[in-house]
């Protein structure tokens, strides 16, 4: 009776042991989702702006301190592209900055 108490109790602490140790490993951390440019700019997040154009003068502009910031950290990081015709962004460079996750 006791051998078999032992036994029973042993099982149910490594069955518990062991499902709690599996739901760790597989666990997924999820990003927050980003829906504003407040989200972004709390994220930490690249924001890459177009050279001479009324988005780059928006952040730059604007009254609402986190979007300077964007802008600014725009213009410090070399975040700013100039698309033309001939300059615009490969679908390459665009996957490697999306894959990049800045």
């Amino acid at each position: 009776m006791l051998m078999t108490s032992w036994i029973a109790y042993t099982t149910f602490i490594m069955m518990a042991y062991e499902c709690n140790l599996r739901a760790y490993l597989i666990k997924v951390d999820y990003e927050e989702f980003i829906d504003s440019d407040y989200d972004m700019w709390r994220s930490g997040r690249a924001l890459y702006l177009p050279h001479n154009t009324a988005q780059l003068e928006f952040f730059l502009e604007s009254p609402i301190a986190h979007q300077r910031d964007l802008g600014l950290l725009a213009l410090e990081e070399d975040r700013i592209y100039h698309c033309s015709q001939a300059a615009c962004p490969s679908i390459e460079e665009i996957n490697t900055i999306l894959d990049s996750g800045e």
